[in-house]
């Protein structure tokens, strides 16, 4: 993917609010006072029943498994991936070309020994682009895949993987 523009791609803006839902929402819901009771002291741990105290899952462990199984940020550090991977064909040289063929080949008979003008033709070809070419190609590519990496840096795909 090409992020050229300034524009943030979609897959990061829903990464971003998936992250600020799990982060803030909990924060929110701890942050009010329990209905009937004033400013009291908090609540010890064995105080809570049994059920509440089983269901309660720590944040980090719900943000850990968000990272791990949104398609989305995966999606995107594959993107990340394929874009480091890129970098190398980048610089190479393309396919060199094989070419076989006949030429005045008569049709009754297909012998290549009946028309003096038969001709069999056989090739290799290979294009070479002009000097610099490859080494601004594959500058290019290690532009665009550090500029992903940059991106995935600062949305936390990085760091939720590593």
């Amino acid at each position: 993917m090409h992020f050229l523009s300034n524009a943030v791609p979609a897959h990061w803006c829903a990464l971003l609010k998936l992250v600020l839902v799990v982060t803030i929402a909990p924060l929110a819901h701890a942050a009010e006072p329990p209905p009937g009771r004033g400013e009291q002291q908090p609540e010890r741990p064995s105080a809570r029943p049994l059920a509440l105290q089983q269901r309660a899952t720590p944040l980090a462990q719900l943000v850990a498994e968000a990272l791990q199984n949104n398609p989305e940020i995966q999606a995107a550090r594959k993107e990340r991936e394929a874009a480091s991977q890129r970098v190398a064909p980048a610089g190479s040289l393309d396919d060199p070309m094989l070419e076989a063929g006949v030429i005045n080949l008569p049709t009754d008979s297909l012998r290549f020994d009946r028309e003096d003008m038969t001709m069999k033709m056989i090739g290799l070809s290979q294009r070479f682009p002009y000097p610099g070419k490859r080494g601004l190609r594959q500058d290019v590519a290690d532009h665009r895949a550090h500029e992903d990496r940059v991106v995935a840096d600062e949305h936390g795909v990085t760091h939720a993987t590593s």
